[in-house]
């Protein structure tokens, strides 16, 4: 019996550190420092792209193709201060787009006011 529950441990403990190790990975980031326009689209997946780079003072177009509103502003929800001019302070209708043009550098948290759940990290750089 010891020896069946020994087991039993050693599996929850393999599997925990299994667990742990995929949660470390990288996150993925698109580089769009390149470009003067990006296009950041709101699925049932989330942003996307939700991790990107772009330089100071390049626009990001904001769109959905899940058929209902969406909101994309900065951190922290609900208040969006972290950088408050990122909010349209509105709903933004699914046919419709919103833009914003990024001109402070750093890395700003992004999230669907409607759903707060879909997040992202827009890097911005000089």
């Amino acid at each position: 019996m010891r020896l069946v529950s020994g087991f039993g441990i050693l599996i929850i403990i393999v599997a925990g550190i299994f667990i742990f190790s995929q949660n470390k990975q990288t996150p993925q980031i698109s580089d769009f420092s390149d470009q003067t326009t990006v296009n950041v689209v709101l699925t049932d997946h989330g942003f996307e792209p939700n991790h990107f780079r772009i330089k100071k003072d390049t626009e990001i177009v904001f769109s959905t193709n899940l058929g209902k509103q969406f909101w994309p502003a900065s951190n922290i929800h609900p208040s969006h201060g972290i950088y408050p001019e990122f909010d349209p302070k509105r709903p933004i209708e699914p046919e419709q787009t919103w833009s914003f043009v990024f001109n402070k550098v750093g890395s700003w948290g992004l999230h669907d006011h409607v759903r707060s759940y879909y997040t992202g990290i827009i890097e911005v750089i000089e």
